[in-house]
């Protein structure tokens, strides 16, 4: 059965007639009395009590058939909407903290970038991103996992791995590890037990990634604080005070204090969050894929 012959049907009910249903849909009369017998040929069932010279009335099998038809062609026309060509820019929600390297990132994989392509919006509180995507200000965000904010659908783009910022002369550091291929010296996680913790904000999506790490892991510290400044806490592990868990050191940045954690598997999760019925969900995708692929190439 075509949406094409729902339709029809639903015209014939909508008009309450096969004339002035066939004038609507620019059928002859014999044309669309054929497309009902052929769907009550498929259906096994009679969809119209037929009497001569009167209109056509649903059998209960009608009934049933045309509110089933009109919800699958709503959903149909709702979905073909989603593939009508949008030529205005997508919208995209970015962090100043990561921003650069997600226009790189789109630079570098699409030839036809450009800002008649992509508008990016610099907005770095995650909640305020999220609320943007889900009141369609914006047709997509990135940010950090977990989300906040219910109802939006998130896909992961890049699985990024935590380590240790050990402070120094941490006595933890005799149980350090060297690993086979691996670029960093490797701690057991257990050896931030009873040490002292500094987190980032409360309000940082790192700060919950930690405390989940903490609580899986049954690490006490001995101490916590938090600081908002995640350069401020580099700087506290250098004077020998707190240690993090943070991401791994960047490009010219000293990495001697920095371990990876066994057996922690836990990551840093950046993805892209979306309305579910968004009309750009074609080119969402299209980004979902692009990013995914150049994060891909750089581990």
């Amino acid at each position: 059965m075509k949406i094409s012959d729902m339709d029809a049907i639903l015209k014939v009910i909508q008009l309450n007639g096969l004339a002035p249903a066939a004038d609507a849909l620019f059928l002859t009369q014999p044309a669309l009395s054929q497309i009902i017998r052929r769907v009550e040929s498929e259906l096994h069932t009679t969809l119209f009590i037929r009497r001569p010279g009167k209109s056509f009335e649903l059998t209960e099998s009608g009934m049933q058939f045309a509110e089933t038809a009109q919800q699958i062609c709503d959903t149909y026309q709702e979905y073909l909407k989603t593939l009508e060509p949008n030529t205005s820019p997508l919208r995209i929600g970015i962090s100043s903290h990561y921003g650069n390297q997600i226009v790189r990132a789109f630079s570098d994989s699409d030839p036809d970038f450009s800002e008649a392509s992509y508008d990016f919006v610099e907005i770095n509180s995650n909640k305020e991103r999220e609320l943007a995507v889900q009141n369609h200000t914006l047709d997509l965000a990135t940010l950090r996992l977990p989300t906040l904010t219910s109802g939006l659908t998130c896909k992961i783009v890049y699985r990024e791995k935590l380590g240790i910022w050990l402070r120094k002369g941490s006595p933890a550091e005799a149980l350090a590890q060297t690993v086979p291929g691996e670029k960093y010296r490797v701690l057991p996680i257990s050896a931030l037990n009873q040490e002292p913790m500094a987190l980032p904000s409360a309000s940082s999506r790192m700060h919950a990634c930690i405390e989940r790490i903490l609580k899986r892991y049954q690490i006490t510290p001995s101490s916590t604080c938090s600081f908002s400044n995640m350069s401020y806490i580099m700087l506290m592990a250098e004077q020998g005070k707190y240690n993090t868990i943070s991401r791994a050191p960047k490009p010219n940045q000293n990495d001697e204090r920095f371990f990876l954690m066994t057996p922690c598997e836990e990551t840093y999760d950046l993805a892209i969050v979306y309305h579910p019925k968004s009309k750009r969900l074609r080119d969402i995708e299209k980004v979902y894929h692009m990013l995914l692929s150049y994060y891909s190439s750089m581990t």
